[in-house]
């Protein structure tokens, strides 16, 4: 049974082998997702916040005039502002006009309560889609300042497994405003993600592990009838043999005689022997010699060559003028005058 138990084990280390392949080449490229939706992520982010702020100022168009001088941009001033009879002094840098606009919008906005995370998410998740990014998203946006804003998220995060946090930070001179997108992932995410070439080489390798594997099993499954029925043909051939005399050839008792020679004879070998001696022509197919011998459970051509060989050295070794010759499909049984015969007739 070892030669069966080695097919066993043959066929688990091949799929084994074939899962851990596989398995770290899914956490390659799960990875490889990751790193990119987190590069993505951080801008589409941004893309989404400016493009809600243009919506929205295509809406309420704003009155804007740069009055600083262009020399003074990059520096910092210092500024009082009133807020509810208020006075507030402040530090502020000064920014290039298209800054400036942008951050004037984001006041804007807030003090006419027109920027909603809800809306966010929505211009996220469509920027996401494009680039076949597919995740579930919460777009939080908080805000410090000197004018209150109470902070927003699109929808609640405590039902969701957080994957992924990017944000986008903008200050202004009146308030700091961070944008925040929270991602969920599922399989469904690192599925699209993945190149197609990609899962057809993990199918063929794991459709050829499975193949593998099924032979194995089945070559094993095959060796096992074999040794069964060698076994029990052993068991058979161990018992008392009958005495046989042919052409002064005498078979029994475990030995093969012939005139004053003895040789000890193999079960095997006996059983050949037996039939070709009680076939009347003494020719016998391959086919009936692999069922018998073998039960015709297994492709045994080079063990019944090796067979007959065995049988024709006890002839050699007992000078025994016969030898079994072979006959295309069939062995066939000769005196050794026979085969000279055939021979000079080929020639």
């Amino acid at each position: 049974m070892k030669s069966s138990s080695k097919h066993i084990l043959s066929a688990t280390l091949l799929l084994i082998a074939a899962g851990a392949f596989v398995g770290h080449m899914i956490s390659s490229s799960i990875q490889e997702a990751k790193a990119y939706i987190c590069k993505e992520t951080l801008v589409l982010l941004e893309n989404a916040v400016q493009k809600e702020c243009a919506a929205k100022w295509k809406e309420t168009p704003l009155a804007y005039q740069f009055n600083r001088n262009p020399e003074e941009i990059g520096t910092y001033k210092e500024g009082t502002i009133y807020i509810r009879d208020t006075a507030f002094t402040l530090r502020y840098k000064i920014v290039d006009p298209t800054t400036d606009l942008y951050h004037m919008g984001q006041v804007h906005l807030v003090m006419t309560d027109s920027l909603y995370s809800q809306n966010l998410q929505k211009g996220l998740d469509s920027l996401l889609a494009d680039k076949n990014i597919h995740t579930r998203s919460v777009v939080g946006i908080t805000s410090t300042g000197y004018l209150y804003d109470p902070d927003q998220l699109s929808s609640d995060t405590a039902s969701m497994k957080i994957d992924e946090r990017q944000s986008y930070t903008v200050e202004t001179s009146l308030k700091t405003f961070v944008y925040t997108a929270y991602l969920g992932y599922s399989w469904y995410t690192f599925w699209k993600l993945t190149p197609t070439e990609k899962m057809y080489i993990w199918l063929a390798i794991i459709l050829l592990s499975i193949a593998g594997a099924i032979i194995c099993l089945r070559k094993g499954q095959k060796e096992r009838r074999f040794l069964s029925a060698s076994a029990e043909n052993d068991a058979q051939e161990t018992l008392p043999d009958e005495k046989i005399t042919w052409e002064g050839i005498t078979m029994g008792e475990g030995c093969i005689y012939f005139l004053d020679k003895k040789a000890r004879l193999q079960p095997q070998s006996r059983k050949i022997l037996r039939i070709f001696i009680n076939t009347p022509d003494h020719r016998v197919e391959k086919s009936r010699i692999k069922q018998e011998i073998w039960y015709g459970n297994y492709n045994k051509t080079n063990h019944m060559t090796s067979a007959i060989n065995r049988v024709n050295r006890l002839f050699l070794d007992l000078e025994c003028p016969f030898k079994i010759i072979n006959d295309i499909d069939a062995y066939i049984l000769i005196p050794l005058s026979s085969e000279t015969e055939i021979t000079n007739e080929e020639g």
